[in-house]
């Protein structure tokens, strides 16, 4: 039996063998797993202490990986695991405050294994607060809304391998310190409403959009990191290596006077904004955040092998579709002058090539899209048309790439998804400027070529799968960024960079 921090006992059991080893018997949800120890000189002084720490027991760095390490199940079958999975066994439940928060058995959790032996130490860490929902105290936590995309942020953000459960608050709390020389990169999740979306889920959800489980309030709440977060224990101790990853979901970003030159501007912030301009952001440190698909398409597994093999050049039905309403924004000049992101291809529509309408218009009703599903209408497009709408942003966008089809987009000086050295969207979108909706864009999308349509297809099908069908591909592909930017240096932002010189023509600033 192991005495565990919190007085009680474990039924672990530490075994001499007389081979130089110890047997470790670790008693998991009814299964035993045995660790074979290397005994070195002195080391059976510190087997009681194999199990001490703040969750019961921990890993010991004197584990010896080249040994064996075995499970026994209930039946007494022997299977040999690795690091990977002895961590997972031992770790396959939360060890966050918020236990609302889906957490991920399968993961392999790197700096727990680091902390205990196993593997390297990873370049940088992802951790999160203890202010709001993932505080102690779970009464208060479930009374503050959150949004259901805020909370896949902190499914992705807790799931993630270099994600370090308990760091903020042992640091907080004087459990542990920063030590002396560490060349870790911090990069800290805040446990608040930091993010508010109308339609995510459900387009025009609005308040049915937030995070109704285990009684929280139906409120709308947003908040913007305050100066006496800077102060606590991670900032002052490691400046220059952390930073605070600030997601918006506004429709028009946030105060950039503040955010740039103002009082906020020294703050270590990765701003993440679902619609603001490339011209008020920080080009080193900010990336923009993608709207989610609200309809998904799924593509079958023979549908993938056709952009795999650019057979689907050739086998999709629909050139050019665009099923939705005409609203490009508040530029009532622009719009005088070139008409529209949206409203400039409603004259195109042939029924043919070209299918573009709101969805209850005679013209798609009366064309070949009638009756179909609108995911099944983009897992038959080529192009699939994703232009602004009131905001610089579109959920159509994700939708389009979900289902496999290459994304058409018109969102002047809009701040895109992910950094640049991550993604480059010229890669895979089509990106043109407001302006040019319309004739200009549709000669260039009947002028390229099958394998030029083919190479932007797969690259837009990966990006989708890797970095935003899932929210812990999200977090992911934001880390990732931000890695590249501390590694590698930084490039330009990608899209339609509009100058203060041409405000209502040529280039569209406006909401």
């Amino acid at each position: 039996m192991v005495s565990k921090k919190d007085g009680t006992t474990s039924p672990n059991r530490a075994q001499w063998t007389g081979d130089n080893t110890i047997d470790l018997d670790i008693t998991r949800d009814g299964n035993i797993f045995r660790l074979k120890l290397a005994l070195m000189l002195g080391l059976a002084l510190v087997v009681n202490a194999f199990v001490s720490g703040r969750f019961g027991w921990t890993l010991s760095s004197f584990i010896d990986t080249s040994e064996d390490v075995f499970g026994t199940t209930g039946n007494g079958a022997i299977a040999k695991k690795d690091d990977a999975s002895l961590i997972s066994e031992l770790w396959n439940t939360s060890l966050v405050h918020d236990e609302t928060l889906p957490w991920d058995p399968s993961v392999y959790r790197k700096w727990i294994a680091y902390e205990n032996g196993h593997g390297e130490k990873p370049p940088a860490m992802l951790v999160l607060t203890n202010l709001g929902w993932n505080q102690k105290n779970q009464t208060l936590g479930k009374q503050i809304p959150r949004h259901i995309r805020n909370k896949e942020f902190m499914i992705g953000i807790i799931n993630h391998p270099w994600f370090h459960p308990t760091f903020w608050e042992e640091l907080e709390e004087g459990q542990r310190t920063i030590p002396p020389n560490d060349t870790t990169r911090y990069y800290v999740f805040f446990d608040r409403p930091t993010y508010y979306d109308s339609h995510y889920p459900v387009y025009g959800g609005y308040n049915d959009n937030l995070d109704l489980a285990d009684g929280r309030p139906k409120e709308r709440r947003e908040e913007w990191p305050s100066p006496r977060d800077f102060t606590r224990t991670l900032f002052r101790d490691a400046p220059g290596r952390v930073r605070l990853i600030q997601f918006n979901g506004g429709g028009w970003g946030i105060n950039s006077y503040e955010r740039l030159n103002g009082s906020k501007a020294d703050w270590p912030i990765s701003y993440i904004p679902l619609s603001d301009l490339i011209s008020r952001v920080n080009a080193t440190w900010d990336q923009g955040l993608v709207a989610p698909a609200d309809k998904e398409a799924h593509l079958s597994p023979h549908q993938q092998e056709e952009i795999a093999t650019c057979e689907a050049e050739t086998k999709r039905k629909f050139f050019v579709t665009y099923v939705g309403n005409g609203r490009s924004g508040r530029n009532s000049k622009f719009h005088q002058v070139f008409g529209g992101a949206r409203g400039s291809y409603f004259s195109f529509h042939d029924n043919q090539t070209v299918f573009v309408g709101p969805p209850d218009s005679k013209q798609i009703q009366e064309s070949a899209l009638k009756g179909l599903a609108y995911e099944t209408i983009l897992m038959e497009t080529v192009f699939g048309l994703a232009p602004r709408g009131d905001n610089k942003f579109s959920y159509r966008f994700a939708e389009v790439m979900a289902a496999g089809a290459i994304p058409v987009a018109h969102a002047d000086d809009w701040l895109w998804p992910f950094r640049p050295e991550l993604v480059d969207w010229n890669e895979c979108a089509v990106i043109m400027p407001e302006k040019d909706a319309g004739n200009v864009t549709l000669q260039i999308l009947k002028e390229m070529s099958l394998e030029e349509r083919c190479q932007r297809r797969k690259r837009c099908y990966k990006i989708y799968k890797d970095y935003m069908e899932r929210p812990e591909g999200l977090i992911r592909g934001v880390v990732e960024g931000l890695e590249l930017v501390a590694t590698t240096g930084v490039k330009p932002f990608v899209g339609i960079k509009c100058s203060d010189y041409n405000y209502s023509f040529e280039c569209n600033m406006q909401r």
